[in-house]
């Protein structure tokens, strides 16, 4: 399987669900709609700020990156105690967060320092997505908005210092 094949098959299954997606130009300048190596789509979820949850897939040569993320940033912008609070606790998460198709995906929640989201990502080989496709998208559409449904209230509160970090780190171990 290739980029192409693998973006159509991931269009295919969002028009079979009934998924509203848009393709998105992220090198700039004007090309055809099969050279767009990028689909955005969102679903709600209550639990998150902005009560929204995009995800972006960006087809590459060898795989496709899956980033999750809340439709409203996290982190105000130059907000330096807020953004090393986040850092903290996504580093505490990740090294508490493991799921089953880890040994296939490897799940890692980041934040974007200069945008102030933070989202779940990652990566999939063409290869492994053709073998495991009902895995696959069930980590792109599953895993992601309930890892936020659990720990985001956490990693949110901990961020705008409304609770202490072992309070967060309380909740985020009962929730995963």
């Amino acid at each position: 399987m290739n980029k192409t094949t693998a973006k159509q098959e991931i269009i295919k299954y969002l028009k079979i669900h009934g998924i509203h997606y848009h393709l998105f130009n992220e090198e700039g300048g004007f090309v055809s709609a099969d050279k767009i190596d990028t689909v955005l789509f969102s679903v709600p979820l209550d639990e998150v700020f902005g009560r929204r949850l995009e995800t972006t897939i960006r087809f590459r040569d060898e795989h496709m990156y899956c980033m999750t993320y809340p439709a409203q940033p996290t982190v105000e912008q130059e907000d330096e105690e807020q953004e090393m609070r986040c850092t903290r606790i996504l580093n505490h998460i990740n090294g508490e967060l493991h799921f089953e198709s880890d040994l296939l995906y490897d799940h890692k929640m980041v934040l974007l320092s200069d945008t102030g989201d933070v989202y779940n990502g990652f990566h999939v080989r063409y290869e492994v997505f053709e073998e495991n496709f009902d895995n696959t998208m069930a980590c792109i559409m599953d895993i992601p908005p309930q890892l936020f449904a659990h720990v985001y209230p956490a990693i949110f509160f901990y961020v705008k210092g409304e609770i202490e970090f072992d309070k967060a780190v309380e909740i985020v171990k009962e929730e995963i």
